[in-house]
């Protein structure tokens, strides 16, 4: 089974959003506040499994900027991979090849149809949405819609604010627990809870069902095994085994880490993680903790999880989280993850690692995350085309695609994602001959494709710098009179740009004026934008081969496509375009004059 995409319907402030998926790296930016927090924790909320991740608060799904009770609904839209996921479902549910409920199912399998699987609130409870399962007796139904549950792969949810390594784990072991209560008069009181004696009781929290599944895993062995044996040598061995399920699950994943990229934490290779334990003094809870034993200093020393740093804190929370979720063992791949500023606690070049690694994990899994760090956009590893914007009107959240978000309207929610672009870019990070100062990235990305592209279009020496706006290139243009031969400075010929014009005239002087050149496609014309020279049918090329509507959108995208694409799109330019760009080419191409 697999996720194909999320449909998020009225829940807290999203009135609707649809967030494809399946197998991608998909970063989602935007302002503070702007809800990229809320579509996380909305997916999230689909997976039952997770209904006590910090006690259950993503499934409050009211929308707090309205008054009254209202619905909610996340779906996903879900495929019957194999045979195997098939037989598992009528194995689960008793059905043989001849009931119709077998029959409805086997038809979406071979025709390879998405079935889409809704929970539902405040109920929280699962329904097929597709009338040809609207067949059998109500149970028969919610069993079939848990059933496909059951079977999809598993979500895991990181937030690096909020989520922290506990010092300590804690279990009760007594079978029932005298609780203080305070009275209304202040005198207090006790109730008795009682508690399942034949396991310890657990808090509302999901470390607790990791250290299960660390028993588990180390040798098939529960907690409440663990608490009966009467042997202490049997304990011991059972904590032996769980030291080499640690050692071999997170710390040979560490050591293969820091040999990918050394700079992801300040920590040696050679770890040994280890979990300690203790019963209370009053004999009622069992305490676990996890400790790290480095022996860098050539003498054991030990320390808490917390104690050790951010990165490695990041690493054991990430890994922890994966490899003891008890879907796990049974179905590795397909898995969402969310991630909720990832590597936040983390210096630039660690940020960059960890991209690397999402990227290598998103092979087989989806990975969407919410990041404000420009590190973490880098445009060669991520797919431009896939980054979702989040956008909040009025108390209504959006996610929309990048093309779909008008660059200049969410302007701030993009700067990230420009700040990733312009890193990419480069500068005066090295002498230039004659460079060429465009007004913003895409100007960039288009000449700098014909340049590669397009044999002699321009002349050797011409170097295209890319600027940050139309009003932000004083320090470039003061660079460039400093350390270049000769130069020329590009803008558009709207508002903005005719306003920059005179702003660096006044500055620079009627001389340097003579080297800012305002785009025009014929020799009167005015409020010409870079888009206005490519023609009708490139931009309906441009946009099917970068699947990107917007014109200035679709070239950051086709910069970082495949070598291919760039080379069909610039070696198939039609006249009209051609024309319109030959005015820009004649000045610059008359700067290597000079």
């Amino acid at each position: 089974m697999k996720y194909l995409s999320f449909e998020i319907q009225d829940y807290r402030a999203v009135a609707r959003a649809i967030i494809p998926v399946g197998n991608n790296l998909i970063p989602i930016i935007g302002i503070n506040e702007s809800g990229k927090t809320t579509i996380l924790q909305a997916i999230l909320a689909f997976d039952k499994n997770k209904d006590r991740y910090n006690r259950g608060v993503h499934l409050e799904h009211k929308n707090k900027y309205e008054l009254g009770e209202k619905g909610g609904k996340v779906s996903a839209q879900i495929l019957i991979e194999s045979k195997d996921d098939l037989e598992w479902i009528a194995s689960k549910l008793d059905l043989n090849v001849a009931t119709p409920r077998y029959k409805a199912l086997e038809a979406f399998f071979d025709n390879k149809k998405p079935i889409t699987l809704s929970r539902v609130f405040p109920g929280k409870l699962y329904q097929i949405e597709n009338t040809e399962f609207d067949i059998g007796t109500k149970k028969e139904k919610k069993d079939m819609a848990n059933a496909l549950y059951e079977r999809l792969p598993f979500v895991l949810y990181f937030d690096d604010f909020s989520d922290r390594v506990p010092e300590q784990i804690e279990f009760f072991l007594k079978s029932e627990l005298q609780i203080p209560v305070t009275s209304p008069e202040g005198g207090q009181t006790f109730r008795t809870q009682k508690i399942d004696k034949h396991r310890p009781a657990v808090a509302d929290d999901e470390w607790h069902e990791i250290l299960e599944e660390v028993f588990k895993r180390a040798g098939n062995h529960t907690l409440a095994d663990f608490l009966k044996m009467k042997d202490g040598d049997d304990q011991k061995g059972l904590m032996s085994d769980i030291q080499d399920t640690l050692q071999r699950e997170v710390m040979e994943d560490w050591k293969k880490l820091k040999n990918y990229g050394g700079h992801f934490a300040d920590e040696p290779e050679d770890l040994e993680l280890k979990l300690d334990w203790e019963i209370t003094d009053d004999g009622e809870s069992i305490i676990f903790e996890f400790q790290v034993e480095d022996r860098t200093a050539k003498k054991s020393r030990f320390f808490s999880i917390p104690e050790r740093s951010k990165g490695f804190q990041w690493f054991f929370n990430f890994t922890m989280k994966l490899k003891f979720n008890p879907k796990y063992q049974a179905n590795q791949k397909g898995a969402i993850y969310l991630l909720d500023e990832p590597g936040s606690y983390l210096h630039t070049s660690a940020q960059e690692e960890l991209l690397k690694k999402l990227s290598d994990i998103s092979n087989t899994n989806t990975i969407l995350y919410c990041t404000h760090s420009q590190y973490l956009l880098d445009p060669e590893v991520i797919n431009i085309a896939k980054i979702k914007i989040a956008k909040k009107e009025k108390g209504v959240i959006e996610a929309v695609s990048f093309d779909e978000a008008g660059v200049t309207k969410n302007e701030g929610a993009l700067t990230p994602l420009y700040q990733a672009l312009h890193i990419k870019s480069g500068a005066f990070n090295k002498h230039v001959k004659h460079p060429v100062i465009t007004e913003g990235i895409t100007d960039f990305y288009l000449f700098s494709l014909l340049k590669k592209h397009s044999s002699g279009f321009f002349k050797d020496g011409i170097d295209f710098i890319p600027g940050g706006g139309a009003s932000h290139l004083t320090e470039l243009i003061s660079q460039a009179i400093a350390f270049s031969d000769s130069y020329l400075v590009l803008l558009d010929s709207d508002g903005a740009g005719r306003d920059a014009y005179e702003k660096y005239r006044t500055f620079f002087g009627d001389e340097e004026a003579k080297k800012f050149f305002k785009y025009r496609l014929h020799s009167t014309d005015e409020n010409v934008v870079l888009e206005d020279h490519v023609s009708a049918g490139d931009k309906k090329r441009l946009s099917d081969i970068t699947g990107v509507a917007d014109v200035k959108a679709a070239f950051p995208v086709l910069y970082y496509s495949k070598i291919k694409d760039q080379k069909e799109f610039i070696g198939n330019l039609d006249a009209d375009t051609q024309k319109n760009l030959s005015i820009v080419q004649g000045k610059v191409n008359g700067i290597a004059k000079k």
